[in-house]
């Protein structure tokens, strides 16, 4: 394949104005593609953000019911149940807000010991398999190296 390029100053004028046109058209199908994808990634993370405070506000009313209501196992028990979901539904609204480009909501504004997160685990899970990880996480000096019993 032969390429002749031709200096733009000896192309025709009607050409050369088809040209810009062309390329104007072009960049303005692009800006306007950008546009829409910026404003759907928004109305994404909007969704997000709105489900994430009703998730935290049924998080915070779910609580309170379990102080008031905690000495009935059968209500206690079903308040665990809606707890369960409001949480799975507060995850789904992390994932929605970070695919639209968002950071997820939950994030702790310092760090976490791993043994409090463990201790944490072991509040919501009743296993001994859990029990036992965290009390030998917490026990367990700071400056053991890996392979110590």
């Amino acid at each position: 394949m032969v390429r002749v390029t031709i200096p733009a100053h000896e192309l025709e004028p009607g050409f050369a104005a088809a040209h810009r046109s062309i390329v104007r058209s072009v960049i303005e199908a692009v800006q306007a593609e950008e546009a829409l994808r910026d404003a759907a990634h928004r109305a994404f993370v909007n969704i997000a953000r709105r489900m994430q405070a009703i998730v935290h506000q049924q998080a915070y009313d779910i609580r309170d019911m379990e102080h008031k209501h905690g000495n009935n196992p059968d209500v206690f028990g079903d308040l665990l149940h809606l707890d369960h979901g409001n949480a799975l539904t507060g995850r789904l609204a992390d994932s929605i807000a970070v695919l639209g480009g968002s950071r997820p909501g939950r994030q702790w504004r310092s760090e976490i010991p791993p043994s409090t997160t463990c201790c944490a685990a072991r509040c919501r899970a009743s296993s001994n398999t859990v029990g036992w990880t965290c009390t030998r996480w917490r026990t367990s000096p700071s400056s053991a190296p890996p392979w110590s019993p």
